[in-house]
């Protein structure tokens, strides 16, 4: 929770408008209420409830091409190496890392890099 609101605040105080969910269900349920005001997804591998391979592949039924950041501590081969059979279109975001490096790669992501 403490991650997810440093989070949210440099990305609100970026400029950017962000729709918060504490797990995988309510991600879906946010993005289904949301589904074409959504530009990018921040995953974390780890997360309560439903785990980020099921909680991907039901975004992913939602909004297909949808950017998805997926965030860990784990090394990023380790880190996606169960999502990739899912979608090997991942971008990676490496824990922990400073508020600077998470909005640069929102910031590219959201560019299309």
């Amino acid at each position: 929770k403490m991650v997810r609101n440093v989070e949210k605040l440099a990305m609100q105080r970026a400029g950017l408008t962000v729709l918060e969910a504490e797990d995988g269900q309510m991600a879906i349920d946010v993005l289904s209420r949301h589904l074409h005001e959504v530009d990018l997804v921040v995953l974390d591998l780890m997360m309560p409830g439903l785990d980020a391979a099921t909680t991907l592949q039901q975004l992913r039924t939602l909004r297909p091409h949808i950017p998805v950041i997926v965030q860990s501590g784990y090394t990023e081969e380790d880190a996606t190496r169960s999502l990739e059979k899912i979608d090997g279109k991942l971008d990676f975001l490496q824990k922990p890392f400073s508020v600077q490096s998470m909005l640069s790669k929102v910031t590219s992501v959201l560019r299309g890099k």
